[in-house]
């Protein structure tokens, strides 16, 4: 079944390709920006947005249903913060959306209404206890764990993603170990810090660029042996060609009309929803480039407006990951079929 979907999509990403289309596949709906936590990287907590009603969420999800949308990442915030999240997952359910949900794990154990209707839970998790809860807050290890646990023994696949700086650059090898041992997916991520109204006290957290750069070589070397780590080598190889991680992104004017590969997908293929409604092309952009209000606009009026975000190129190995997938690059989707079937992972 698992392979039957993905040739079906793939099928669609190739048509949509062919004719020149936008289609917004893949979705990230930011439903809240309260949190229980206070990561050292986050400052979405900070600066609390008006919220779309459940009502309006469903809308939402019906105009992306009908835009072609598959699948949906719930994320905060902490989503399950949202007392009517339930309402809004179900909604998305019945539409025959995939659903996913990124979380600290906190209220994962208190939330199996919601929980228990996804396809994946991605538990956010830095590695091991003090590594992570020196990012995230004491005790939040403990909760992260907790939230692993519960989703398993729901049958809920579950997958960790880690972000990692000076505070937990040494928690690599735990986290392959953790993950291989329970078959979990591992997704890994080089923390962004260039000064932003969006990453809190990051700057303060960076690791060097050398260090940086020492890191993704280890964790290519990594995928030697360890099929739980998701993106591709040709991502972190990517990635750790970047001149200077202190920026987040390149913009397209800055690189004139030399190509980069693989080329941005977001905005085209894959866009964010912010909590008041506003569509960005990614996270990365939010609050630098113009936006639309997706309840006045309209979702496709506003994606419209967001494939025309000017950048060129940035260093975040989630998005250098989803762009060489939805340009339908062989070795990249070989690579995340051999991780999840090959490996055996949930």
């Amino acid at each position: 079944m698992r392979l039957r979907d993905a040739a079906l999509r793939g099928g669609r990403l190739a048509l949509a390709h062919l004719l020149g289309r936008a289609v917004p596949f893949h979705v990230t709906l930011s439903v809240t920006q309260r949190c229980n936590e206070r990561c050292v990287y986050c400052s979405r907590s900070d600066e609390i947005q008006p919220e779309l009603a459940a009502a309006e969420w469903c809308g939402v999800l019906d105009e992306l249903r009908r835009l072609g949308t598959e699948r949906v990442v719930f994320c905060g915030g902490e989503p399950l913060m949202r007392d009517d999240l339930a309402q809004i997952v179900a909604h998305a359910r019945a539409l025959g959306l995939r659903c996913a949900l990124t979380t600290n794990g906190a209220l994962v154990p208190q939330r199996r209404d919601v929980v228990t209707m996804l396809q994946t839970l991605i538990v956010s998790l830095d590695g091991d206890a003090a590594a992570h809860d020196r990012n995230r807050g004491k005790g939040s290890h403990a909760r992260a764990l907790a939230a692993i646990e519960a989703a398993r023994a729901w049958n809920i696949p579950t997958k960790v993603n880690a972000v990692f700086n000076a505070n937990n650059a040494r928690s690599l090898d735990w986290l392959v170990e953790f993950c291989q041992s329970r078959r979990l997916p591992l997704t890994l991520s080089i923390m962004r810090s260039e000064t932003s109204p969006l990453w809190k006290e990051a700057a303060g957290h960076r690791l060097g660029d050398r260090q940086v750069r020492a890191l993704l070589g280890r964790i290519i070397a990594a995928k030697d042996t360890s099929r739980c780590i998701v993106f591709s080598k040709s991502t972190f190889r990517r990635s750790r060609q970047w001149p200077d991680f202190a920026r987040d992104r390149i913009s397209r004017a800055e690189v004139g009309r030399r190509s980069v590969e693989p080329p941005c997908s977001a905005g085209r293929f894959h866009c964010i929803v912010e909590p008041d409604g506003r569509l960005f092309p990614c996270v990365v952009t939010i609050g630098r480039v113009p936006a639309l209000d997706v309840r006045r606009a309209g979702v496709a009026r506003a994606l419209d407006r967001a494939r025309r975000h000017g950048c060129a190129a940035c260093h975040a190995q989630c998005l250098l990951e989803v762009n060489a997938l939805f340009g339908l690059r062989p070795g990249v989707l070989l690579g995340l079929a051999r991780t999840y079937l090959g490996g055996r992972m949930e």
